[in-house]
């Protein structure tokens, strides 16, 4: 039998070395993703909690546009009056809205941004596909993200914290600086909230 030599041995070494550094990867990113919850929503509505919260000024805002670009205008508007720091990913003349939409949710998860924001999704009937992968990777990463004014939500609730439903003229309407404040920092909330765009600078 021939002597295994140095060099193989060192490949096999550094092999097992990046099979574990993998393993390693997989287990906290999995870590990230609460056990039957989704992000940013896995405190009950009755229930106090305590932990840190996120500095206002360490708030980095993702937000994936849609077809209707006045709605996203909207959007812009409040988390700009709200002092918020958000960026915008337009959809607006993309051949394919669903897959360019998706590919946005990849980017801002490489940015980790602290929320990920949806404006009007619309996920197909099979309610598999690219709006799906993404929403999913994005949760791995432990990104909490808001459907607002969605026009089919995916079927599965544990890929978003919350909808919005943006009413400017509902008296009893939740600033949406504070909804999704809420979201980034776990607070308590419903699934589905009713926000105004209508904000003061603070």
């Amino acid at each position: 039998m021939r002597p295994v030599s140095r060099s193989v041995r060192r490949r096999g070494g550094v092999r097992a070395a990046l099979a574990l550094l993998l393993c390693v990867v997989v287990a906290m990113t999995s870590a990230c993703a609460p056990d039957g919850k989704a992000v940013g929503r896995t405190a009950e509505t009755d229930t106090a909690i305590d932990h840190d919260s996120v500095d206002r000024s360490d708030i980095l805002i993702g937000v994936v546009g849609s077809d209707d670009a006045s709605s996203d205008r909207r959007l812009m508007g409040a988390f700009d009056a709200a002092g918020l720091n958000a960026f915008y990913a337009s959809v607006v003349g993309a051949g394919n809205v669903e897959r360019a939409g998706a590919d946005s949710v990849g980017d801002m998860v490489d940015r980790a941004v602290k929320a990920i924001v949806v404006n009007r999704m619309a996920v197909g009937r099979t309610g598999r596909g690219p709006w799906v992968d993404a929403l999913q990777r994005a949760r791995r990463a432990g990104i909490p993200v808001v459907l607002s004014d969605p026009v089919t939500p995916p079927h599965d609730r544990l890929l978003y914290a919350a909808i919005w439903k943006v009413d400017d003229h509902a008296s009893h309407a939740t600033p949406i600086e504070r909804s999704v404040t809420e979201v980034i920092n776990d607070l308590p909330h419903q699934a589905t909230v009713t926000v105004t765009t209508r904000t003061a600078r603070p």
